[in-house]
């Protein structure tokens, strides 16, 4: 058991390593990898303590990159984070404080965004079409 749990703590490690994860990808990663649930809910929790996972520093980063990088919207970026483990109220939560600062203005997103795809004024179809592909 001791040796199991020295095994699931380095992949925990690998996978931390390799990317960001939140307390329950974590969790279902190692629980395929085959620990029993409270195994894994204890290396989660080591993880955390050791200040590996820090799920609120993963929030912005990920919300700063796909809002400003990528000019997604709100519903999508929240569809994408909860796909990925994150709870939907502190995404959300977030999101407003990363608005209040100035981080992110949707709305200066959505107008570089019908300028990257050149949709004309008065073309609201188009306009339409994107903006909900885009998740705004």
């Amino acid at each position: 058991s001791r040796d199991l749990y020295i095994k699931g703590k380095r992949k925990a490690l690998s996978l931390l390593a390799f990317s960001d994860n939140s307390k329950k990808t974590l969790m279902v990663k190692l629980l395929r990898f085959g620990l029993d649930r409270s195994m894994a809910e204890s290396i989660v929790s080591e993880m955390c303590d050791l200040g590996y996972i820090n799920e609120d520093a993963q929030l912005f980063r990920m919300i700063e990159r796909l809002a400003n990088g990528q000019l997604i919207g709100p519903k999508k970026i929240l569809a994408r984070l909860v796909s990925k483990g994150y709870s939907p109220s502190d995404i959300k939560r977030a999101m407003r404080e990363m608005t209040d600062s100035g981080e992110i203005d949707f709305s200066e997103n959505k107008r570089l965004l019908l300028e990257k795809y050149s949709v004309e004024d008065g073309d609201t179809e188009l306009e339409n079409k994107i903006l909900y592909k885009c998740g705004f």
